[in-house]
């Protein structure tokens, strides 16, 4: 389904943009568009979302890939077998670029990183896929939904450093569960310290994934119809609606996934889907920017590999001269976005070479 090419492509962008602008501001060092940096802590800006828009993305993959195989029973134990390779290919492709540079200067395992975006994107895979060839769509539900509410029942449990505040880094039993097991190896260091991308938080992104494999069965049963397309813009608005109204009483928190992160997110990949659904699916309108983000979205791991290998160019002086010539005539946080955009046009380029030569890096 193009539409959901294109989602990928836009959650792939987005991580591209993100990290390249976060690489820019504090090696340049210089400012940028506040929008463009993670919430410190608790909030939902533009940063937060292409993470857990990705994840749900890649649940509706699943349905759409493996649906087939799932509607013809007796799956064979090869299908398993597949699913959990490339689980562990995304893992240790995770792990080596997680301490990539660390290991430029002194390769030391007693200091590694184990987690990290594409460590949790293997997981979760791993988990969802193997969920979704067992279970119904209504046993799928109930696991998305149980996870959730245990999940954030959990983040409100005492921990044996204090009682549980959510308004402050790190005071949660999720927090100290990754001290407990990672120690040094946690993101963060210190008293508070704990993984963005670390043990228990890794259960709502399985629940998040599980919610877009639920949609993906969804739209492999539906008509290519404006009748979908606005079922699917309601969906996604209620969803934003439910995240942000569940955000006053139990906080937005990327770090720790928490539930109504979980609602807010998916909302909003949900809105965008319904977008491009109406857009290429039903009005068949395929244009330069759906081929944009289209071409990004097949090779998406490819992508996301190659712009993290590549992403000390950022500061490189071609880079930083480009910024100081945009300053003279933008403010500087608008001048910040001409290196990052250069940046996002080299990994185009490379992806697009891929495109066409008919090639897709699949892991």
């Amino acid at each position: 389904m193009l539409s959901v090419d294109v989602c990928r492509g836009v959650a792939i962008v987005g991580m591209i943009l993100v990290n390249a602008t976060a690489y820019f501001h504090y090696a340049a060092p210089a400012p940028v568009p506040f929008f463009l940096l993670h919430a410190h802590w608790s909030g939902f800006l533009v940063a937060d979302f292409v993470f857990p828009g990705f994840i749900f993305i890649v649940g509706v993959s699943i349905a759409l890939s493996l649906g087939g195989q799932k509607e013809v029973g007796g799956i064979p134990s090869t299908v398993y077998r597949r699913i959990s390779l490339r689980a562990l290919k995304l893992i240790l492709i995770g792990v080596l670029l997680s301490n990539l540079y660390a290991w430029y200067a002194e390769i030391d395992l007693s200091k590694m990183r184990y987690f990290g975006v594409l460590q949790r994107i293997g997981v979760v895979y791993g988990v969802t896929a193997i969920l979704f060839l067992r279970f119904s769509p209504r046993t799928l539900a109930a696991i998305a939904g149980a996870i959730l509410v245990c999940y954030s029942i959990l983040l409100y449990a005492p921990y044996p450093d204090g009682a549980a505040d959510l308004g402050v880094p790190g005071a949660n039993i999720v927090s100290w569960v990754d001290r407990l097991m990672l120690g040094e190896h946690a993101f963060y260091k210190g008293a508070a310290g704990y993984d963005p991308e670390g043990l228990l938080s890794t259960f709502p992104a399985i629940s998040q994934c599980l919610f877009g494999a639920l949609l993906g069965v969804f739209l492999v049963k539906a008509e290519r119809s404006a009748g979908v397309a606005v079922r699917l813009g309601a969906a996604g608005a209620c969803l934003t609606a439910a995240g942000l109204t569940t955000g006053l009483a139990h906080p937005i928190i990327k770090d720790l996934w928490t539930a109504s992160y979980v609602l807010l997110s998916t909302g909003v990949i949900v809105l965008i889907l319904a977008c491009a659904f109406f857009v290429i699916d039903v009005l068949k309108r395929y244009g330069p920017v759906s081929h944009f983000f289209r071409v990004f979205g097949v090779n998406a791991i490819a992508a996301y590999v190659l712009h993290f290998v590549l992403s000390f160019l950022i500061a490189a002086a071609p880079f930083v001269a480009l910024y100081g010539q945009a300053a003279k005539l933008l403010p500087e946080q608008a001048a910040a976005l001409a290196p990052v955009t250069a940046f996002l046009a080299l990994n185009w380029f490379a992806v697009l070479w891929l495109w066409r030569r008919g090639i897709l890096i699949r892991v």
